[in-house]
């Protein structure tokens, strides 16, 4: 350690900001710990809110929500809405249920997949 600092700081500082006093971060002041134990009850207080509306829509819309699922080899009706028909091909006075066509594949309780015939250009996974 040289005279210019080592002996006063315990180190040689290298540059002005590493002589500025370095707050003691152990002693938090008490307006800030209580505004911390607020803020931390304000964000249980309202996850536990989202909670129980979450929970109170869900069994409100489930009350409404009917379970359909169908087999291979069923004959079910599509709906084409809008975005399922190809660009410049939308008419509003066109058919948009198209015959019972036959459900092909299971995909997952909410899709699956049907032949469609060639004349329908979209493609064959439905949504139920």
């Amino acid at each position: 350690m040289d005279e210019n600092g080592g002996i006063v700081y315990g180190f040689n500082p290298r540059a002005p900001i590493d002589l500025a006093p370095v707050p003691d971060l152990k002693r938090a002041s008490r307006k800030a710990a209580e505004f911390m134990r607020d803020l931390q009850q304000i964000h249980k207080d309202t996850e536990q809110r989202l909670h129980s509306v979450t929970t109170r829509y869900k069994q409100a819309a489930d009350r409404k929500r009917r379970v359909v699922e169908f087999k291979v080899g069923d004959f079910v009706y599509a709906v084409l809405t809008k975005d399922r028909f190809p660009e410049g091909e939308f008419n509003k006075l066109k058919a948009r249920k198209i015959r019972p066509m036959e459900v092909i594949e299971k995909i997952n309780p909410n899709a699956y997949r049907l032949k469609l015939s060639s004349h329908v250009r979209t493609a064959g996974v439905f949504n139920v």
